[in-house]
């Protein structure tokens, strides 16, 4: 039987004994590495085993952050444990009940799980045939979905992929866009995603795996069609909900809670979202 782990990505030192009991204590998984960020964990303040393991962040070009560039821990993680065949990926304040096993009983060899799907970026000339795409958990319409921004490190991200690895969409040469809080892949899979071509590149984490992944020949699983999934782009937070099996995001989990300025900065958030639901035209929603 293969053995499979879970690997959860964490900024935050309060976080990691909540994770260790949550879900290797609680069978939701056999094998657990946290990623942190040495800046802002001591991970000298826990105890490893064979089942529970410390990965700190490796800088790039200078910086700790794994901001838009988790896929670089995802293959680091494969290649420190050979041992595990398959992991299921997300960020701590991505709560995931499902066990390991329940998630890839779903997934083929040349598949990975993810929630939502992988869709074209738009470019100009995608009017008509964009329009009826499922952008889930982004905004549901594929024509508020151009380029990220125009940061340097995006554009470069998507230069690389458009030069290497292009999407055709009749006709029109872009790349795939998607959710990537939450994945699970074989390890080979993910070690898919180690070129060496992209090592200088920062960034891509919603672009580059999908886009390389499609042209290995490895497609999306939409887990939304196994799992009641509520996950929420334009908020600070949302409540530990127990009626979910993936919720986002969390990052008050019981027992702890969000500051004043936490709380007004969510409330600005939720009524800027009410703003673009009433301007949105008519058919358009988040």
């Amino acid at each position: 039987m293969k053995k499979l782990g879970r690997l959860i990505l964490a900024d935050r030192e309060d976080i990691i004994e909540r994770l260790r009991d949550f879900y290797l204590e609680k069978g939701r998984t056999e094998f657990l590495a946290v990623a942190y960020n040495g800046e802002t964990v001591n991970s000298q303040k826990f105890q490893e085993s064979e089942r529970f393991r410390l990965i700190p962040y490796k800088a790039f070009d200078g910086q700790v952050t794994i901001f838009g560039d988790r896929h670089r821990v995802w293959i680091e993680a494969a290649k420190k444990f050979p041992g595990i065949d398959g992991w299921v990926v997300h960020d701590y304040d991505f709560i995931c009940r499902p066990r390991d096993e329940d998630i890839f009983s779903h997934i083929g060899p040349n598949e990975y799980g993810m929630v939502g799907k992988a869709f074209p970026m738009w470019q100009d000339g995608m009017r008509k045939e964009g329009e009826d795409f499922d952008t889930y958990p982004f905004p549901q319409s594929q024509r508020f979905w151009g380029k990220f921004s125009t940061a340097p490190t995006d554009e470069e991200v998507e230069n690389a992929l458009l030069n290497s690895y292009p999407f055709d969409f009749h006709g029109i040469k872009t790349i795939l866009i998607g959710y990537s809080d939450f994945i699970a892949a074989s390890r080979e899979n993910i070690l898919k995603l180690d070129e060496p071509r992209f090592a200088t590149v920062y960034g891509g984490i919603e672009r580059l795996p999908h886009t390389l992944w499609h042209a290995k020949g490895v497609s999306p699983v939409d887990m939304r069609q196994y799992c009641k999934v509520k996950v929420l782009m334009d908020v600070v937070y949302i409540p530990m909900d127990e009626s979910y099996d993936m919720l986002h995001p969390v990052k008050f989990w019981h027992g702890i809670s969000p500051d004043l300025r936490t709380r007004v900065e969510n409330a600005e958030y939720g009524i800027k979202t009410l703003i673009k639901k009433i301007i949105r035209h008519r058919g358009r929603k988040w």
